[in-house]
């Protein structure tokens, strides 16, 4: 059968789909497969879908939505409708898993796939394929003929990761996707494990961890990490792949694991010409922990720190870190010259200007590269928003995925002093970003400023008013530096071996 598969991503930057690549792999031995990427095409991604959808009819249409992409899936649903009313279209994802009844009531909807896809999206295809009913079909709720829903039981999380087949990038533009970045420039990722032990209030990651039956936190084993790692470079090393990313929620939980992982990269050669960076909870940190990935060639870590202020930080988002803990781990960082990143958020219902303050001096007074604060968006089924309808409704008026735009009041916070905040925030970021390249390069660095402002090298993706520009422009100059940085003390070519 003929598969569309469709990344609606039309509101950030260009971000490759990780579940969409798997499931690609899972199904292409058995149906011809076209993706349907919107990462390069949202300006114009009607005339985009009905080009592509008029080159061949396909059989089958699945879209992978999140529940703030999931109205730009609808959208592009309306338009195949016009062109294919009788295909089905299937969707997948966080949303419809944890909203499956609100998804499939849509018009729009004709199937969800509950849960991960690649087992119980490839029944379903084989079963059309075979004319036979999707009924019974493990992690499938679809509509029969006469509209009424058919509710398939769930299907528990995939215990053996290790026999998944590797995700397939040879249908993105990836090379266009290694040269424009929004991280480092040449950077593809991988995962190492799936799913988070933590219940952090504002994730949802514990809501998905109810939803679907099953052990939810998994690890590959290090042989198969090695295994991908070494099949991406066969492919991917020419057509400019240079870093790697470990797209984990939590890198490195498990400390034997990354011991392995670690030594059998090291071995493997690929510590000396692949950098790599990770994010994970601050108390993972350790002398050892560090040292183990330092070794092997990790650059720059991104930690989930949230907030300056303590109480919120343990008592509203769950997250059971102190100060103290915080401290401690950037400073082991520090020692074995690891870079490393912020992610905070800010607007949340019990926010006040004295926590989002402490924010700000959290910030200010350790030497990350960048903090990333994004405002507090209420996603279905956690613990922090406590209403289906709050999450809802949010989701239905938000205008995209727009990090530093508050959509929400808090207790203590109108809408007029969060926008005085982000303001305050961007000159905070913006004078870090600026003090930070003068210092490693100087005036090199005001002149890969320039060029990349003014697309001299044609590396900018990102509008100049876009609130996704900063975060492009550090991969464009600060990621490229520490990179530099890092192949000086390393061979820089597979061939120098």
């Amino acid at each position: 059968m003929q598969i569309y598969l469709i990344n609606p991503n039309l509101d950030c930057p260009p971000i490759p789909s990780f579940g969409l690549a798997y499931v690609i792999s899972s199904i292409e031995e058995y149906h011809k497969v076209r993706l349907l990427d919107m990462g390069f095409h949202a300006k114009r991604y009607q005339d985009y879908i009905i080009g592509r959808l008029k080159e061949s009819r396909p059989d089958v249409i699945g879209m992978s939505v999140t529940s703030f992409s999931f109205r730009y899936a609808l959208k592009i649903a309306a338009i195949i409708k016009k062109l294919y009313p009788d295909i089905p279209l299937v969707y997948g994802g966080v949303h419809p898993t944890l909203l499956p009844e609100e998804t499939i009531q849509n018009p729009l909807v004709d199937a969800i796939c509950i849960g991960e896809g690649e087992d119980s999206f490839k029944e379903y295809l084989d079963r059309l394929k075979n004319n036979r009913s999707p009924e019974g079909v493990a992690g499938i709720w679809y509509k029969d003929k006469p509209g009424e829903v058919v509710r398939n039981p769930l299907r528990p999380f995939r215990e053996d990761l290790d026999s998944l087949p590797f995700p397939n990038w040879d249908y993105w533009d990836i090379e266009k996707y290694l040269r424009l970045n929004e991280s480092f420039v040449g950077a593809l990722r991988i995962f190492s494990s799936r799913g988070c032990p933590y219940s952090c209030s504002f994730c949802s990651s514990s809501a998905i961890r109810k939803a679907v039956p099953g052990r939810f936190y998994r690890l590959r084993s290090p042989e198969n990490i090695i295994k991908e790692i070494s099949s991406t470079v066969e492919k991917y090393y020419n057509k400019g792949f240079r870093h790697l990313t470990f797209g984990d929620d939590i890198f490195g939980l498990n400390l034997e694991h990354l011991r392995k992982l670690c030594s059998l990269y090291i071995k493997a050669g690929f510590s000396d010409f692949l950098s790599w960076g990770c994010q994970t909870r601050v108390e993972m940190i350790t002398e050892d922990w560090a040292s183990t990935v330092s070794k092997a060639g990790c650059i720059v870590i991104s930690l989930g720190i949230e907030t300056g202020d303590e109480n919120i930080r343990m008592n509203v988002y769950n997250k059971k870190i102190t100060d103290k803990q915080i401290m401690n781990a950037v400073k082991i960082l520090e020692r074995h010259n690891i870079k490393y990143c912020l992610s905070m958020i800010m607007g949340c219902p019990e926010d006040s200007k004295e926590s989002v303050y402490n924010s700000f001096k959290l910030v200010k007074s350790i030497k990350s590269v960048a903090s990333y604060f994004t405002f507090y968006k209420p996603l279905p089924k956690t613990a922090l928003c406590d209403s289906k309808n709050i999450a809802l409704n949010y989701i239905q008026r938000d205008s995209g995925g727009i990090w530093n735009t508050p959509k929400l009041t808090t207790r203590y916070l109108n809408k007029w002093d969060l926008q005085l905040l982000v303001i305050k925030l961007s000159f905070l970021r913006g004078c870090n970003f600026i003090k930070l390249g003068i210092e490693l390069r100087g005036m090199r660095f005001a002149l890969d400023l320039f060029r990349y402002i003014f697309r001299m090298d044609n590396s900018r993706i990102s509008a100049i008013n876009s609130p996704y520009l900063i975060v492009e422009m550090e991969s464009k100059t600060l990621y490229k530096y520490f990179l530099e940085d890092w192949k000086k003390k390393h061979l820089m070519f597979r061939g120098a071996k």
